[in-house]
């Protein structure tokens, strides 16, 4: 190997290069192309000294968990992401891997295939993964998934880290407790977009840590912390 592959600054700036969008790549909503997927896991299997760095440029934007459930046992889940038996202590060894490289996670409808529950997946991925945080590096958070059994696992999602995060939209009132509790979740937070759809928002106000509340709103955190409960 040439010696220049041994400093991980210039494997860092190949793998970079290498996951550079192109036009028509088949890429998903501003992730990885396929090329620039497949090319990152070619570099991570050549040798340790490119591997690392690969998985890290590989994992830090995950545009649909759907791809941790392939790093899962293949006895361990159904089609549907739901579970098969019971979980055992090593089935986490390998995704952990992964969801601790992520800096960038989205968590949409369009992120599911079909034959996919979403409820069943993250509810999976919430029994399996032990750490506090499913995402303990995560820095930013969009979730557009308002489903009440999928809000369940919501709260294991705002890592201390992040620091931009979007929500909603939300359409009923359970759903928006989360909401009480999240500069404390996220205390180094900046920016938070908020989504709601409800037509009556005043309804909800005495809900919420937030002063106003709009369809749309950007809250700065230091407003959030004072109108907290």
């Amino acid at each position: 190997m040439n010696r220049a592959l041994r400093i991980p600054e210039l494997v860092h700036l190949i793998c970079r290069e290498v996951a550079a969008p192109r036009p028509d790549d088949g890429g998903f909503r501003g992730g990885l192309g396929l090329k620039q997927s497949r090319d990152l896991a070619i570099l991570a299997r050549t040798c340790t000294t490119t591997s690392d760095i690969a998985l890290d440029v590989l994992w830090e934007n995950i545009r649909t968990i759907v791809n941790l459930m392939y790093c899962l046992p293949s006895d361990l889940c159904r089609r549907d992401g739901s579970l098969r038996r019971r979980v055992r202590p090593s089935d986490s060894a390998r995704i952990v891997l992964h969801t601790a490289r992520a800096r960038e996670l989205d968590v949409r409808d369009a992120g599911f295939p079909d034959h996919i529950d979403p409820v069943a997946l993250l509810e999976t991925l919430d029994l399996v993964v032990p750490t506090l945080d499913l995402f303990p590096n995560l820095r930013h958070l969009t979730w557009h998934l308002d489903e009440d059994g999928a809000m369940d696992v919501l709260p294991r999602l705002l890592s201390p880290g992040i620091i931009n995060i979007e929500l909603g939209p939300f359409r009923s009132l359970p759903n928006l407790t989360v909401l009480a509790t999240l500069t404390a979740s996220c205390p180094v937070l900046t920016k938070a977009i908020i989504h709601h759809g409800s037509q009556d928002p005043p309804s909800i106000v005495s809900f919420l840590p937030l002063s106003i509340l709009q369809l749309s709103l950007v809250f700065n955190p230091s407003t959030l912390k004072r109108l907290a409960f």
